[in-house]
């Protein structure tokens, strides 16, 4: 037992108070963090299937996400004005970017980690200090949400040749052209190309971050006037 300005108090009380304030933040930093997980997750939208097959077929696609204003053709409502987005590879700018992994792969592979009892950090597997994905500047998923520009390297497998359309060569020029080409093996060397790209900014984890907080203190708030 203690004193304080002539009050007797027991040491014990004060400390489990202490400990009942810190499960609480835990708790409520854990809500936060799975609650802001799931919603960045939610937000994020895969292509249309029509953009990645012209896109893996080399075929002209939509890049960007396109709204359109157009009247409707038949029914009650012809003649009437129409808005939608037309979506393409790459969302809008201010936009949550596009899930192009499948599964919960890419961005959306997202966990969350303690740092001290009131504390965690949560986003992307490859958010901070990430063995995978890095660049020469800043960590793809941060790029993604702060907008910006970094040095991309893209590496190239060796691979087949593809066979020529053109037959049997009809000129000596082309009899040595194919010549040559096949005296060089019929596989295309391993190379990487390396280049500065641009990335617009598109915020995906701090939405979700401010909704989550947001309904978690409503959800406090709810029980503090029921108990």
């Amino acid at each position: 037992m203690s004193s304080f300005g002539g009050v007797t108090y027991d040491k014990k009380i004060f400390e489990r108070a202490n400990q009942h304030s810190i499960r609480f933040a835990k708790l409520i930093t854990e809500e936060t963090a799975s609650l802001a997980i799931k919603i960045s997750r939610d937000s994020m939208r895969r292509a249309p299937k029509r953009v990645l097959k012209a896109q893996a077929a080399g075929k002209p696609f939509q890049k960007y996400d396109e709204k359109v204003t157009t009247t409707f053709k038949s029914g009650k409502r012809k003649g009437q004005v129409r808005e939608f987005t037309r979506r393409g590879l790459y969302s809008a700018p201010g936009s949550p970017p596009r899930h192009r992994a499948p599964g919960m792969g890419g961005l959306k592979a997202q966990t969350w980690k303690r740092v001290s009892p009131t504390e965690v950090v949560y986003g992307p597997l490859l958010f901070k200090n990430s063995y995978a994905n890095r660049t020469n500047s800043d960590e793809h998923p941060y790029i993604h949400e702060q907008g910006g520009s970094f040095t991309r390297t893209l590496k190239f497998k060796s691979r087949k040749k593809k066979r020529s359309s053109l037959g049997k060569p009809k000129t000596n020029s082309e009899f040595k052209r194919v010549k040559a080409a096949k005296a060089r093996g019929n596989r295309l060397p391993a190379t990487s190309v390396t280049g500065r790209v641009t990335y617009p900014k598109r915020p995906y984890m701090i939405p979700a971050q401010n909704k989550a907080f947001g309904k978690i203190m409503r959800k406090v708030r709810s029980i503090a006037r029921r108990a």
